[in-house]
């Protein structure tokens, strides 16, 4: 299914970070009707989406108990399937529907900048190259971060895939393929450059206009 007309876009105010970080069913969902004794209610919004996020973070804290909250959200985030939300637009869904199984069954977490809060550093569990308006062309670099917290080593090959709404640019991994021992941590090297002739321009009618670079970085394992 693709987004309700109501759903909010990102980017996140600040940084020009995702947001939202995935996407869950949110448009039509019957549940429990408050005051209603044993009838139901149809309902559509983040009221609804937002349970069944917390449903799958749930599942994944049953399964890896010792992980903290940013990477149980780590987890979710980077195994969200792009594949099972119509239209797909990272700035509408983030990086695709919630998924459970995939959740559950991961050993490892991936994310991208370091950000600090009372508890701690944790890590974005998306990528981030910010906002900028070039007027010749835009190139930075940023990391990704991939930690192994189970008990076998795994080997990943490393892709990357553009979004269907971004705009032409030119991506580059230090790395194609990662080997990580358990309790182990490999970082890659993302590095982004487009030519701003060919990003358009946010000017026009609409003030909040722009334009996105924007994709995945594929992580396969050598079991899939």
């Amino acid at each position: 299914r693709g987004y309700g007309s109501f759903s909010s876009s990102g980017p996140r105010n600040g940084d020009s970070a995702i947001s939202p970080n995935v996407a869950a069913p949110g448009v039509s969902i019957v549940s429990t009707g408050v005051g209603t004794g044993s009838d139901g209610a149809t309902i559509s919004g983040t009221s609804m989406a937002a349970p069944h996020v917390a449903g799958v973070a749930a599942l994944a804290v049953q399964s890896h108990p010792t992980w903290n909250a940013a990477e149980i959200a780590a987890a979710l985030v980077t195994t969200a399937d792009p594949e099972k939300v119509a239209g797909q637009n990272v700035v509408r869904g983030g990086l695709g529907l919630v998924d459970a199984a995939q959740a559950v069954s991961t050993q490892v977490v991936v994310g991208g900048d370091k950000y600090g809060t009372t508890s701690g550093w944790f890590r974005e569990p998306s990528l981030s190259f910010g906002f900028a308006e070039p007027s010749l062309a835009f190139a930075g670099f940023t990391m990704l971060t991939i930690e192994n917290k189970g008990t076998k080593t795994v080997t990943y090959k490393l892709s990357t895939a553009a979004n269907p709404e971004s705009r032409p640019a030119k991506v580059m991994l230090s790395a194609r393929s990662v080997t990580i021992k358990p309790g182990r941590t490999a970082r890659v090297k993302v590095a982004l450059a487009a030519d701003a002739r060919k990003l358009g321009t946010s000017s026009g009618d609409d003030q909040f206009a722009f334009n996105q670079v924007s994709g995945n970085v594929v992580l396969t394992s050598g079991d899939e």
